[in-house]
């Protein structure tokens, strides 16, 4: 294999465990709890910001985003094995 394809190979495999589509998941179930709490305490700081600064207008962008990071939390636990 050539040293191109070999560097390829290794982007692409980086990308697949980046975003977690490998085949069987390499990501720890600890990392999401920990991701979850960071996530909902980012929540909670966030909704408490924006209404303190009378920004209502953003505060279901914020959910949108809470729940998309969730999503995507779950669908990683649902492949460990």
């Amino acid at each position: 294999m050539s040293a191109k394809n070999k560097k390829k190979s290794r982007l692409y495999k980086f990308l697949l465990y980046m975003t977690n589509n490998e085949l069987t998941t390499r990501h720890e179930i600890q990392f999401d709890i920990f991701f979850f709490v960071v996530g909902t305490i980012t929540l909670v700081a966030g909704l408490w910001y924006l209404i303190s600064k009378r920004e209502f207008e953003w505060i279901p962008f914020l959910i949108l985003e809470y729940f998309w990071f969730l999503d995507n939390a779950r669908n990683n636990r649902e492949y460990v094995k």
